[in-house]
């Protein structure tokens, strides 16, 4: 397991991956190739070598040292024990009905949504990040979806064109939550995961506005430097010892892929973070069913087919069957017509039947609006045998589903 660990952390008998310091105002990563400290001469090396930072070492490969071992005018250091901080253990979160938490699941995304915008806000203007509210968010989004995770995943259908990155941030840290706690991961593991999702994109404070905003396509050089942004996230992170090295290493390979065609460093499956491919999935959802400068979104059904398609190549199979099973074959907030002729907008998943969710009937079968839309669960008794015969793209028809599903 590679960890990393403060300086005054560092004893005799680990392995040294790499070592991150700063030469003057420069910052530089030292790499190393499995460096043994085996002598008082090679932990002080390591301890002065510039301004050291921090160390990434391999637990799995450390070797124990006795003093006997040492070279007469060697002595083992003291290393002064360095406790782990242990938080309190949270209460135990109690499930509750989907409706119940849908308005307490508002004020967290919009919280979310506030505490993004404000860290990418201080980072343009060189202030580091308030990483106890990114926590606190972080803490925050877990337990909603700990309640019920259809609250907050529903709303991931909200867009904010004018807000996108912010939006995203938020939308790509509840599908990543949510989609953890449907693998089984525990409650630290769930807190990290979405701390790097809500951090995913901080690299693109460093990329300027008319290349990030542009409208149409990249040049070669400006499509390089969009590609370093993930890189540019890692080098802001790092630079915060309270932040995880699992929630940098997510922010740094949302873009990676399984077959070694993603940015920046073109990994492969095999030297993947085992949670990268996760991110890659909600992120590539989220951007292809939100509006750009340079694209209409994709209507939600759409959004999964395209990366059903790149199942097995570019992401896990059962990675991309789970993102069906959490979003629904329609999503909520998508606009399908019913075989009666009616549209409807999907409102609410069901678990037991993903190809009938809820949804609001929102005109007759003339197409004619409804004065009184009326919402009715598929596959039951009072649907009266309607289904879904296919899904429409919203942009095309000039319809709003978000609308119909606020009110």
């Amino acid at each position: 397991m590679i960890k990393r660990i403060l300086p005054e952390e560092l004893t005799l008998g680990m392995y040294i991956e790499s070592a991150v310091f700063e030469k003057g105002t420069k910052r530089t990563a030292d790499f190393v190739d499995n460096v043994l400290v085996d002598s008082i001469k090679k932990l002080k090396k390591y301890q002065e070598k510039g301004v050291l930072r921090y160390l990434f070492i391999n637990t799995d490969k450390f070797v124990e040292i006795k003093e006997e071992d040492l070279k007469p005018e060697e002595e083992v250091p003291v290393v002064e024990k360095v406790e782990e901080y242990k938080p309190p253990e949270p209460e135990e979160v109690v499930p509750v009905p989907f409706k119940e938490e849908l308005a307490v699941a508002v004020e967290v995304k919009n919280e979310a949504h506030n505490a993004v915008k404000s860290f990418m806000e201080d980072l343009k203007l060189g202030k580091e990040i308030d990483t106890e509210v990114v926590k606190n968010q972080a803490t925050d989004m877990v337990d909603s979806v700990l309640r019920n995770d259809n609250a907050l995943t529903s709303l991931t259908r909200l867009k904010s064109f004018d807000e996108y990155t912010f939006t995203h941030c938020v939308n790509v840290s509840i599908l990543v939550t949510t989609f953890a706690k449907r693998l089984g991961f525990n409650r630290q593991r769930l807190e990290r995961l979405a701390t790097g999702a809500l951090l995913h994109d901080v690299g693109k404070v460093k990329i300027p506005d008319e290349i990030l905003n542009k409208p149409g396509r990249f040049t070669p050089e400006e499509r390089k430097i969009v590609q370093d942004h993930p890189t540019f996230g890692r080098e802001i992170l790092e630079k915060n010892p309270l932040i995880e090295e699992d929630s940098i290493r997510l922010a740094h390979e949302h873009h990676e892929r399984l077959d070694g065609k993603g940015y920046p460093q073109g990994l492969l499956e095999k030297e993947l973070y085992m949670d990268s491919n996760i991110i890659s999935i909600c992120d590539v959802y989220d951007a292809l069913t939100s509006k750009r400068v340079y694209k209409p979104g994709f209507p939600l059904p759409k959004a999964l087919q395209i990366i059903m398609e790149k199942a097995g190549t570019e992401f896990k199979r059962n990675l991309v069957e789970k993102l069906i099973k959490i979003v629904g074959v329609y999503p909520v907030g998508s606009l399908v017509e019913m075989n009666s002729g009616e549209f409807a907008v999907v409102s609410e998943l069901n678990e037991e039947d993903l190809l009938n969710p809820w949804v609001i009937i929102i005109t007759d079968w003339r197409k004619k609006f409804v004065p009184e839309p009326e919402t009715v669960c598929l596959g039951t008794i009072s649907a009266g045998g309607k289904e879904i015969a296919q899904y429409h793209d919203p942009n095309i028809l000039g319809i709003d589903p978000n609308k119909f599903l606020t009110e």
